[in-house]
């Protein structure tokens, strides 16, 4: 069986990646991949503009998009994977949803997860390894004025993700961020495998320090022009080809 945490960014994904891994190698055996299609951490191309205004960046995207596909397709070895749902086209989602199970991951604060977003953005942080990187992590903090953008693409992909939920034939289950983070990890892992408990309570589990910057609006000093723009944002799915999931799934 394979199975698929199907995100978007900042609900906590790394940190139920690292619950669900030891579960998916003990009984699986399962080669993973975290994010496979995100150019950034693979390094292949480090820049691209997210406004897809340009026209070179968006070719380069679709050329290493469709290499990626290849070589997953090819290889089929992949029985774990994370992918958010800004790093998928309409072929690799079909793909993904006839030979995936999902495991789907949202954040029931929307709001705060887009301010995460912003900060992450802003202090190049995206998650903290050890304590040295927390101490780095809250250097960084200061009071930014944000910029429009973060709150309108940040509401993109969570639009693309709710899009793309509905046509997901094989659903494990969904969860929520401000729950997983409540449970205790082996007791999550009986929650959704419960006809392994002997497995699951034998797992070492290793997770990631939880990156908590508490009240994320103190940050930003243009906060009702955020809570405008959140509550106005009105923007489609990003989705290039929409119709071809009609045509497919209706």
């Amino acid at each position: 069986m394979k199975f698929l945490l199907f995100t978007t960014p900042r609900t906590g994904s790394k940190y139920l990646y690292s619950i669900l891994m030891p579960y998916m190698m003990a009984k699986y055996n399962a080669a993973s991949a975290s994010e496979y299609f995100n150019f950034e951490i693979t390094n292949t191309l480090k820049t691209v503009d997210f406004s897809y205004n340009n026209t070179s960046d968006i070719d380069r995207l679709d050329l290493y998009n469709q290499e990626l596909f290849g070589k997953l397709k090819n290889t089929n070895k992949f029985l774990f994977m994370k992918i958010f749902s800004m790093h998928v086209s309409s072929d690799v989602f079909n793909y993904l949803n006839d030979n995936y199970v999902f495991i789907c991951l949202s954040r029931r604060n929307k709001l705060e997860q887009l301010l995460s977003f912003a900060l992450s953005n802003k202090t190049l942080f995206w998650d903290v390894s050890n304590d040295n990187d927390v101490v780095k992590y809250n250097s960084k903090l200061s009071c930014y004025n944000l910029d429009k953008k973060y709150i309108v693409q940040g509401v993109r992909e969570i639009k693309t993700y709710e899009f793309l939920l509905q046509y997901v034939k094989n659903i494990h289950t969904s969860l929520v961020y401000e729950d997983i983070i409540m449970q205790d990890p082996k007791e999550l892992l009986i929650q959704l495998f419960p006809d392994d408990v002997d497995l699951i309570k034998s797992l070492t589990i290793s997770l990631p320090i939880k990156q908590n910057s508490g009240d994320k609006f103190r940050y930003f000093s243009n906060r009702g022009e955020i809570i405008s723009w959140f509550n106005n944002a009105n923007v489609s799915p990003r989705i290039v080809d929409i119709a071809n999931f009609g045509r497919l799934y209706h």
